[in-house]
């Protein structure tokens, strides 16, 4: 038998079972947390195409629920406690937005700026962002501290570690939809409440954004918390949908901000 091609290995490689994505929705938003840093292209161009079969080339916004990370999962990024009423949930939104101008957005060092809802807000990065927006590197990380005001308790302060990746669709198993983006942040360690009558100790989101076939960019996202303060908690179909809401404001909020241009 005559040696396999460099080729045709690279194929069998990039299509071995191991590497196949999810076809369900819930799966593949656990399989997206779990592939950010070590996941490769071609598993994560693979996830994409499934993606867009499970939400319909995402032409219609969805919400709903997402089951919780398990242990493994959630030991992978963040602070871990064993919780009751944390808030499994994800979104789909799709919006009018160019692909470069997405990345600007999420990477602005100064989100408050944009988003005005914060008391203070302070990002670090790792890298160089502008390399990044340039093409030069893939990966742009950053840590952040926040102080936040809430209806039920007193100030609070949370730090996050967070990055992002662009998947690039040049190569081997190149993306029918071009470079994509994906994000993960997470809670590093329980917020603190000025006067300890709250707890905030899980945040844990990925988010994902690609240009559908309809020309619009679909932001998918799930994310995972758990809050409380007094009795109000996130395990509240409440509360769940007021974090719904919230979501799904920043595509519209982003939208806006795509044809405005930023600050």
């Amino acid at each position: 038998m005559a040696p396999l091609s460099l080729v045709a290995w690279s194929w069998l490689l990039a299509c071995s079972p191991g590497d196949q994505a999810p076809e369900d929705l819930d799966g593949l938003l656990h399989f997206l947390w779990s592939s950010y840093d070590d996941g490769t292209d071609a598993e994560l161009i693979d996830a994409l195409d499934n993606l867009d079969v499970a939400i319909d080339g995402g032409v219609e916004p969805l919400s709903g629920t997402v089951s919780l990370l398990d242990d493994q999962e959630r030991a992978e990024a963040g602070h871990v406690a064993d919780v009751e009423n944390e808030a499994g949930l994800h979104v789909v939104d799709p919006f009018d937005c160019s692909m470069a101008m997405l990345e600007a957005i999420v990477s602005y060092p100064d989100q408050d700026a944009l988003k005005d809802i914060l008391d203070e807000y302070e990002r670090r990065f790792d890298g160089d962002r502008q390399a990044f927006l340039d093409g030069e590197t893939d990966v742009l990380s950053w840590d952040v501290t926040y102080k936040a005001s809430t209806l039920f308790a007193s100030q609070y302060t949370a730090e996050l570690r967070g990055g992002m990746r662009r998947v690039s669709a040049t190569g081997l198993g190149q993306s029918a939809f071009g470079d994509f983006v994906l994000s993960r942040t997470a809670l590093v360690e329980p917020a603190t409440f000025e006067d300890d009558d709250g707890v905030f100790d899980q945040d844990r989101r990925v988010e994902l954004w690609y240009l559908a076939d309809s020309g619009q960019m679909i932001h998918v996202e799930a994310l995972w918390r758990h809050m409380e303060a007094g009795v109000v908690n996130t395990g509240s179909d409440a509360i769940q949908d007021l974090i719904i809401d919230g979501l799904q404001d920043w595509a519209a909020d982003t939208e806006q901000w795509c044809a405005d241009g930023l600050p």
